[in-house]
């Protein structure tokens, strides 16, 4: 199968009949490649649809500005934004992290984008519901050519595993009491 592009404009002649002028393109690697695209975007959207979390693309550029030019459905399961809305405001994550956590998540990647070491931190968030989850999140950075400094990675909702971690340890501290208090 072949794909074409025509383009063709109708000229009068002197005598009344109508030419058509015309230039038939084969569009077909074009076509194929955009078919390809679509392919491997539908393959992205199934594996990161998959993953209890979200995956995301940070960029730090080498201006100094940072977006966020992917990020997964499970932003809305995560953090209750779409991911759908602006991706460039950064802010909106450091926003969401709450006030005694923000300095680490800062200097988690700051000191991951300076060492070019795997950003990895456990963390609260605030959603608007006034709601506080646990997250973790790990990504791996990498320095491109042009001196922007690229994370893939995934945030998970650790909530659950973390209350379980704290009720053996309120359970173990409570089982040291008894013992001393016989």
């Amino acid at each position: 199968v072949r794909w074409t592009q025509t383009y063709g404009q109708p000229r009068r002649l002197d005598n009344g009949d109508v030419l058509w002028d015309g230039l038939i393109v084969d569009v077909t690697e074009g076509k194929l490649a955009q078919q390809a695209l679509q392919e491997r975007e539908e393959l992205l959207r199934s594996i990161t649809s998959s993953i209890p979390g979200n995956v995301y693309r940070r960029i730090v550029h080498a201006d100094g500005r940072a977006s966020y030019p992917f990020v997964s459905w499970g932003l809305l399961s995560i953090y209750g934004l779409d991911p759908k809305g602006e991706l460039a405001d950064v802010r909106r994550f450091v926003d969401l992290t709450h006030p005694d956590d923000r300095a680490a998540y800062e200097e988690a990647f700051t000191r991951s984008a300076r060492d070019l070491t795997p950003f990895d931190l456990v963390r609260r968030i605030v959603l608007p519901s006034g709601q506080t989850k646990w997250i973790h999140g790990v990504a791996i950075p990498k320095r491109h050519a042009n001196g922007d400094i690229v994370w893939d990675g995934v945030t998970f909702d650790v909530t659950e595993q973390r209350r379980a971690q704290e009720a053996i340890a309120q359970a173990a501290d409570e089982a040291q009491a008894a013992s001393r208090a016989m």
